[in-house]
């Protein structure tokens, strides 16, 4: 997780000093992306102690790419908090998510447009999108949504009881299923 931390651009929400990490690699326009959000969200009011980092890979369109630079503009400009309650906006949209609509979520939000826009387009946030995407793909997390947990990378959604028994196992013995 020390690789993951200094990785610009994850939305780190949740414990300050979390018992477990759990990191989700996602994309904007990806289905089972849109569940596992809302499913991440219950996690996390159930664990006080999980610590969950949201990294962007926007590999199903260049709509995607638009969204999730939006989104690292507002981590940029407004922070984490902030940051998550777009995330989770975004995926209460139905459709297509792009640029466009991305900075709507961000104007309803009473965020200032021109400055997302701004930020959206600067280098910090291209380097910071190239990143995520890098190491998502030099993970072999080709798949969205993906996670990182206890070492592990888990390559599609496994659903939300799979994915809360591995957090409540990674809590308990530190690793994603308990042997005996």
């Amino acid at each position: 997780t020390e690789q993951l931390t200094e990785l610009p651009g994850i939305i780190w929400i949740g414990a300050a000093q979390p018992e477990v990490t759990l990191v989700e690699v996602f994309d904007f326009n990806c289905p089972w992306c849109h569940k596992a959000a809302a499913d991440v969200e219950r996690l996390l009011k159930k664990n006080p102690h999980l610590r969950v980092g949201l990294l962007n890979n926007p590999i199903l369109s260049p709509m995607s790419a638009q969204a999730a630079k939006v989104e690292l503009a507002v981590l940029k400009l407004k922070g984490p908090q902030t940051a998550f309650a777009f995330h989770q906006r975004m995926f209460e949209r139905r459709g297509r998510r792009d640029g466009l609509v991305a900075l709507d979520v961000a104007e309803a939000m009473k965020l200032p447009r021109q400055q997302i826009e701004e930020t959206a387009d600067s280098d910090a946030v291209r380097g910071a999108m190239r990143a995520q995407m890098k190491l998502a793909e030099s993970l072999g997390l080709s798949a969205t949504p993906s996670f990182l947990l206890a070492g592990m990378g888990i390559l599609g959604y496994p659903g939300s009881k799979s994915l809360a028994a591995m957090v409540s196992a990674t809590a308990s013995c530190g690793e994603v299923m308990c042997k005996g």
